[in-house]
């Protein structure tokens, strides 16, 4: 159980840190924001603000199933808001749960 706790707080660490990386980059790199006036610090608010898009597109998914475009879209948007909040609570869920879950005899 211990071990499953630990791979699942890795797998979602790793999900918000690619995401970042992944947003921020594009954010900094495309040609479309020198003109408008994105700048590195804009491309790292922005990385933050969109990692938690897996998390909340995860809660969302709880609430809903998109069955067409716009619903796709309608639920990234719900992750978006949601992903703000999401990300804090599933990984701080997971770092309680590795303190709190039983170590079994075949670990």
């Amino acid at each position: 159980m211990k071990r499953q706790a630990i791979l699942t707080l890795i797998k979602d660490i790793i999900v918000a840190l690619v995401t970042y990386f992944l947003v921020t980059w594009l954010a900094s790199g495309l040609e479309i924001n020198l003109f408008l006036g994105y700048t590195d610090i804009n491309a790292v608010v922005i990385g933050l603000a969109i990692a938690g898009i897996p998390f909340g597109y995860r809660w969302a998914s709880k609430m809903f199933t998109a069955v067409s475009i716009k619903g796709f879209f309608i639920k990234l948007l719900i992750g978006l808001l949601l992903g703000w909040l999401a990300i804090f609570v599933v990984i701080i869920g997971d770092i309680i749960h590795c303190f709190t879950a039983p170590k079994t005899f075949t670990e």
